[in-house]
C-alpha cells in the first residue's frame, strides 16, 4: 500500500538464511525484487551497497496481528503508524497486517478509507483486516468492496450479542 522502492542493492558477503540453506553469499535486489544471489554479481556503479559480512541476512517478517494507533472508542494506544512500523522494522518485520475497525455509523469503505489514511507515515509494507461491527440486512455488497480496495481478510465477532 505504499510506494515500491526503485532502489537497486547489494547486500555483500552475508551468511543467507533461505529455504534452501544457510550459505556465505551477496544478495542483489532491484527495487523490491531478489533479482540474484552469488558471488561477485556485477552491479551498476550507482548501486548501494551494504558489507554483510558477519551477519545473517534474512527474509522479512510478516506481523499479520498488530495494534498500531489502536482505537477503541474508549482509549487510544500512544503510538502511531510511523513509530509502530519504524520499530517493528527495527525487529526485522517489514509487513504488518493491522485492523480497520468499523465505527458506529461507518461503512466498511469509509472505515478502510480512514484507516489507510493514518497508515500513510508507514515505513513498511502494511495490509489491513476490517472489524466489520455493523452490517445491516441489503448492505451485504460492502464485502465485495473490501475485496476490490485489496483487504485481505475480515474479523467478525460471534460471540456477542448485538
Amino acid at each position: 500500500m505504499r510506494q515500491p522502492s526503485t532502489t537497486t542493492l547489494l547486500i555483500q558477503s552475508g551468511t543467507l538464511v533461505t529455504p534452501e540453506g544457510i550459505f556465505q553469499a551477496d544478495l542483489l535486489v532491484q527495487g523490491e525484487r531478489i533479482k540474484a544471489i552469488g558471488r561477485g554479481l556485477p552491479v551498476a556503479h550507482d548501486t548501494r551497497m551494504i558489507d554483510a559480512e558477519g551477519c545473517y541476512v534474512l527474509p522479512g517478517v510478516i506481523d499479520a496481528h498488530t495494534h498500531i494507533a489502536l482505537d477503541t472508542g474508549i482509549y487510544r494506544t500512544p503510538d502511531d503508524w510511523f513509530v509502530g512500523t519504524r520499530a517493528a522494522a527495527c525487529g526485522g518485520v517489514t509487513t504488518v497486517v493491522d485492523f480497520a475497525t468499523q465505527f458506529p455509523g461507518q461503512t466498511l469503505r469509509e472505515a478502510v478509507e480512514a484507516r489507510l489514511e493514518e497508515a500513510r507515515e508507514a515505513v513498511i509494507d502494511y495490509a489491513l483486516h476490517v472489524m466489520v461491527t455493523d452490517l445491516p440486512p441489503g448492505r451485504e455488497g460492502e464485502l465485495a468492496d473490501l475485496v476490490d480496495m485489496g483487504t485481505p481478510s475480515i474479523k467478525l465477532y460471534t460471540t456477542y450479542r448485538p
